[in-house]
């Protein structure tokens, strides 16, 4: 696990070098069948946007790198409730490890690789790259929120994994990461980066968004099944995971980038002439 979570971040060192580089860049003149894709630009504040995503990797990092040493060695929470035990017989695979690797894969691959290619490809067809790069560091800041959310709560709440809890008798040596359990940081991430591209396209009005949302969901609904099918969460540690990964790529992105329609007044602004001067007429 910690390789893939390794990747992202390496990913996200490098992404943060190229917006930097590309920060000051000119905007490119668009046509005037481009004009319609850029009328909505998200708005994205270097000041206080890039702090955050640069703490939320440094505590990305550090949560991963010292993941062993954060958790603790006994279990607060041990005994798993009589529905995420039913849960936990019905949907764990036989092979574990399959599961197990899958779900690294959809989580910290697939889905956030994916979504961030998408989004620079959806606007680099419109020759408008600085506002692809805007909105994958949306992405990738919604991500981080969620991930160092979820992994504060499994150092807080020293829950003990379902693998953990039913091999104790089976003399399975124990994992360092073994009271972990919650909430799921795999489902969380899934879900933050699903629910961020999804929202950046619905406010972009892409008619793709649709799309965007049940492929994206489908996939972060896969991570969370595959958690469980691991043997490494229950479905409550799934079930929060979601909701907190879902609301943060939610609300990030439409509470503090919603896009202004700049270029879209302008493009309206009509100038009149009159017997007696000028008007200026408005549209909206």
């Amino acid at each position: 696990m910690n390789n893939f979570k390794g990747l992202s971040i390496g990913f996200l060192i490098l992404f943060m070098a190229g917006f930097s580089l590309r920060a000051e860049e000119p905007k490119k003149e668009l046509r005037q069948d481009e004009r319609q894709e850029a009328i909505l630009e998200l708005s994205f504040r270097n000041s206080v946007d890039i702090p955050i995503i640069a703490i939320g990797a440094l505590g990305a990092g550090a949560f991963t790198l010292w993941d062993k040493k954060l958790a603790s060695d006994s279990c607060r929470w041990c005994e798993p409730n009589k529905f995420d035990a039913s849960v936990r017989d019905r949907l764990r695979w036989s092979r574990v490890g399959l599961a197990n690797k899958l779900s690294h894969a959809t989580s910290y691959a697939i889905l956030p690789l994916g979504g961030l290619g998408f989004a620079l490809y959806q606007t680099g067809k419109a020759g408008a790259w600085s506002s692809g790069l805007k909105e994958v560091a949306i992405i990738i800041e919604a991500a981080l929120v969620a991930f160092n959310l979820s992994q504060a709560s499994q150092i807080l709440f020293d829950r003990e994994r379902p693998d953990q809890h039913y091999e104790k008798l089976s003399n399975t040596k124990k994992s360092a990461t073994a009271n972990t359990s919650f909430f799921s940081g795999h489902t969380t991430v899934a879900f933050a980066v699903a629910a961020a591209l999804g929202t950046t396209s619905s406010l972009l009005e892409r008619e793709s968004a649709p799309w965007v949302w049940g492929v994206g969901m489908s996939l972060a609904s896969t991570s969370g099944y595959l958690r469980i099918a691991a043997d490494r969460h229950y479905l409550s540690d799934v079930l929060v995971g979601a909701a907190v990964g879902g609301l943060s790529g939610f609300m990030i992105p439409y509470f503090m980038h919603s896009p202004k329609k700049s270029e879209s007044a302008l493009s309206r602004l009509q100038i009149l002439p009159l017997a007696h001067g000028l008007a200026a007429r408005l549209d909206w």
